[in-house]
């Protein structure tokens, strides 16, 4: 592998949830809380937070953060989105 296919992976990639075909189905929220949350319309969408105490004031009450870790891995992420029943979530 050659230094430019290493850093190509290594870069950060950031998760998109279509909302248009999401189900609400929850699957990815259980499997990465700490990046996609349910929204008031039932869909999940991608939760990035700054600080704790920014996530305090975001989540108001709609669920704990786990701060012992700040995001999940790109490889938990991707096991989502593999997961995902109807495909919605994609990287941007």
């Amino acid at each position: 592998m050659n230094n430019n296919q290493s850093s190509r992976s290594d870069t950060p990639k950031t998760p998109f949830v279509d909302q248009s075909r999401c189900i609400g189905c929850v699957l990815c929220t259980q499997m990465c809380p700490n990046t996609f949350i349910m929204n008031d319309d039932g869909k999940s969408e991608v939760f990035e937070v700054e600080s704790v105490e920014d996530s305090k004031i975001m989540l108001s009450g709609k669920r704990d953060l786990d701060t012992s870790t700040q995001s999940d891995s790109q490889e938990k992420i991707q096991d989502s989105i593999d997961a995902c029943p109807v495909a919605c979530i994609r990287w941007k």
